[in-house]
């Protein structure tokens, strides 16, 4: 998929301006101080504005899509590299909560598939009901091999479970969590 160029002089202007100088310049709170991408107007965790800072390097950056990517990564096996990833976003003080809509979509599809193909069902029928694309199936394939329906079933149950912790619903490190669904995906006997 082709992604349209960046704006220079949209809201993002700061970031790209510290892009263009080697820095990585990002939205943050001046309330809780937390960074926030995409850039808007107000912090969604306590509504104070939010205004550019540079970012402290103690993170890495993987990708402007990390969160995509990070799924890919486990996807395909590949769970230490995927871990690193969150790390990265971590060390930069991002939220779960933005994260998680993406990885909980993810593990429904593979639900949903894993269920299907464990009851003999048509399952090039189910990845488009999925809505997973030709590109992406192979992954889901590999993915399918590790797992079973009752797993990814759980892992659904794990998102919603990291949803309430991330909300301040539930006691428990939404980040710990998090991992441990990353693992589940790539590498489901690590759980065990």
């Amino acid at each position: 998929m082709k992604h349209p160029p960046p704006n220079p002089n949209g809201i993002a202007a700061e970031h790209w301006q510290g892009a263009a100088q080697g820095r990585l310049v990002l939205p943050r709170c001046s309330g809780c101080g937390r960074f926030h991408w995409p850039p808007r107007a107000h912090c969604p965790e306590c509504r104070s504005p939010l205004a550019w800072h540079e970012a402290s390097g103690r993170g890495s950056v993987a990708s402007f899509s990390i969160v995509r990517r990070a799924v890919n990564e486990a996807l395909a096996g590949d769970a230490p590299k995927a871990l690193h990833m969150l790390a990265g976003l971590r060390g930069e003080g991002e939220a779960v909560v933005p994260m998680l809509s993406w990885i909980t979509s993810q593990v429904q599809a593979l639900a949903l598939l894993s269920a299907v193909q464990e009851s003999g069902g048509n399952l090039a029928q189910a990845f488009n009901q999925a809505r997973v694309w030709d590109s992406k199936q192979p992954l889901f394939r590999r993915a399918l091999q590790r797992g079973s329906a009752a797993h990814f079933e759980k892992l659904l149950s794990d998102c919603a479970r990291i949803d309430r912790i991330s909300k301040g619903r539930l006691a428990g490190d939404a980040w710990r969590e998090l991992e441990r669904v990353i693992v589940g995906i790539g590498a489901p006997r690590a759980l065990r």
